[in-house]
């Protein structure tokens, strides 16, 4: 059997729940009066990252990292608007986690193609192996899910590659260390969720109440 999450991780997701709790509260209130549906945010979310993607390419990264930050809100509320309108569906589920990994290849490959075409090609395997690894660490998840055995531990969860992307897009001389943080974070993350997996399929016995709540 895993051991529990550490306190200070508990206390960090709780609180950040609880911050955010009363503005998506208020902002999916609106979007149900005006009768959004929770697939156009989650599409929309994806056109922000498109647009982020190919702003990146072009070498504009601090618009970019802007255009991304503004993505991450409709990422958090379609799945809330989904529950509160009544409106979870398979579908949606599964479209919305696509769409995260599509987001991180995008945004990732994105970084790549921008780390080469500015002479920095040596750093293009560094970037890859973040894209790689942040899909990795998803895909366990999912995988855990699905066998029953569900895990999501780790250092690296969606949360902290999103913060570390948006950093290197924002401040430009932190591109490198970011990826290289990535991708040896997300190796890490992915070791530790299979190990995790590993003892929860030896204890049988454990109740889903144990498994922890977080973030992919």
């Amino acid at each position: 059997m895993s051991a529990d999450p550490p306190p200070h991780r508990r206390d960090r997701s709780a609180a950040l729940r609880r911050l955010a709790a009363r503005p998506i509260n208020g902002l999916v209130a609106i979007l149900m009066r005006l009768g959004i549906h929770p697939t156009a945010l989650t599409l929309t979310a994806l056109a922000f990252a498109v647009l982020a993607a190919a702003l990146i390419i072009r070498g504009q990264l601090p618009l970019a990292g802007l255009i991304l930050l503004l993505s991450q809100p409709l990422d958090a509320l379609d799945g809330e608007l989904a529950r509160r309108a009544g409106l979870v569906t398979p579908f949606g589920a599964v479209l919305d986690s696509t769409s995260d990994r599509l987001v991180d290849a995008m945004i990732w490959g994105a970084i790549g193609y921008h780390l080469a075409a500015t002479g920095r090609l040596s750093w293009l395997p560094v970037a890859l192996a973040a894209l790689v690894g942040s899909l990795l660490v998803s895909y366990v998840r999912a995988r855990s899910e699905g066998a029953g055995v569900a895990t999501r531990r780790g250092w690296i969860t969606r949360m902290e590659r999103i913060i570390v992307t948006l950093l290197a897009l924002w401040f430009p001389p932190l591109l490198l260390p970011g990826a290289a943080f990535l991708a040896v974070g997300s190796g890490i993350t992915v070791l530790q969720r299979l190990r995790d997996v590993q003892q929860l399929a030896a204890a049988p016995q454990r109740s889903k109440h144990e498994v922890e709540d977080g973030i992919s």
